[in-house]
């Protein structure tokens, strides 16, 4: 499990690097899509309680296991408080084999300059 402290309104990249459980390695992400999304509970049943969901963009080589999510302005506006993430990775060749790859805390602090 990883944690990610996030400021509100921020809209600088998370930047991301997977690797395998087994060996550490980088997990070549060719052709693969990623999804973050942060929930306000833990295990949520569906989509209702969900605060932000992004798109990651795979950092070349994407043998280097590098992605970066990108909040718009407005994305990341919501209630400071302590939520829950996870990241899933789906295989775009045949969109089939999808996957939890990370799952953690997810900080949302305040800013102070507006």
């Amino acid at each position: 499990m990883s944690n990610i402290t996030y400021y509100r309104n921020d809209t600088v990249g998370i930047k991301i690097t997977l690797r395998s459980k087994a060996d550490l390695a980088p997990v070549d992400l060719t052709n693969k899509t990623l999804t973050l999304t942060v929930d306000s509970l833990e295990d949520p049943a569906d989509a209702l309680s969900n605060l932000m969901q992004l798109t990651g963009v795979v950092q070349a080589p994407a043998a280097n296991g590098v992605v970066i999510f990108t909040p718009a302005g407005t994305d990341s506006d919501f209630a400071p408080g302590d939520y829950w993430y996870d990241i899933q990775m789906e295989n775009t060749s045949d969109g089939l084999e999808r996957q939890t790859v990370v799952k953690g805390r997810f900080y949302h602090k305040q800013d102070i300059t507006k």
